[in-house]
């Protein structure tokens, strides 16, 4: 049985296609975002499953974002508030990865590099428990560290105005709190050497290319270390001895 992979993300795992102006919702066709493309490098030693959505934070309502996208509440953005569920969707899962952290940036959070940093350790613990009420062993964690913000757009500008040398440090921030807590993870910006898209938030099909290049590798040493020497298959239920 394969693996089972979660990534849990935003715009940019879902697939956001950059523009310089605000638009309806249009996404890359399938197998262009960087979990699909994944997956497809992945092949049969994994299943990926992805729960993305534009917007989404890392434990963060969001009344503008709301507003952008009715009949969407608030807290529907959250996403330490629907990991449980989108965990308990998924199960059993092997792997978890974390892609949040860009909209935790905008400056309508006031949010330094610390503290957004100290937020993904805090979802990583989350996932890390594999979901409520799960009769399978605990995923393990990988988490994808946000990128620099690139030149902004007009549209993104207006969420994002000042905030390019905050965009700077999280990623190095969220990467040394996630090695310093002993988990696995990418930094973003070092795969793709920043963000490439036209509104300076999303990643080009280049950037997804990259990252899918380079997650899979990652994602097949985790899912081996996982299975140990001569197994197959990994969501065991856990010992109930």
């Amino acid at each position: 049985m394969p693996a089972t992979v979660l990534v849990y993300g935003d715009s940019n795992a879902w697939g956001w296609i950059p523009d310089v102006e605000r638009r309806p919702l249009e996404r890359f066709p399938d197998g262009v975002p960087w979990p699909e493309a994944m997956a497809a490098r992945l092949g049969g030693a994994a299943r990926v499953r992805v729960d993305a959505l534009p917007a989404r934070t890392v434990d963060r309502d969001d009344t503008f974002a709301a507003e952008t996208f009715p009949p969407l509440a608030p807290e529907a953005f959250n996403g330490r508030h629907h990991l449980p569920g989108a965990l308990v969707r998924a199960t059993p899962v092997d792997l978890v990865v974390l892609a949040l952290g860009t909209n935790d940036m905008k400056a309508r959070f006031a949010r330094s590099a610390g503290a957004i940093a100290a937020s993904v350790l805090a979802l990583a613990a989350v996932a890390g428990t594999g979901g409520p009420a799960s009769a399978y062993a605990p995923p393990d964690v990988l988490i994808l560290a946000p990128p620099p913000l690139g030149p902004l757009a007009p549209w993104t500008r207006e969420t994002f105005a000042g905030q390019e040398p905050l965009s700077r440090l999280v990623g190095p921030a969220v990467a040394a709190a996630a090695v310093g807590a002993g988990l696995r993870v990418a930094e973003a910006g070092a795969i793709t050497g920043g963000t490439h898209g036209v509104d300076g938030v999303h990643y080009t099909e280049a950037d997804h290319a990259a990252l899918a290049e380079a997650l899979a590798t990652q994602v097949d040493a985790a899912l081996a270390a996982r299975r140990g020497p001569g197994m197959r298959g990994v969501a065991a239920p856990r010992d109930r001895a």
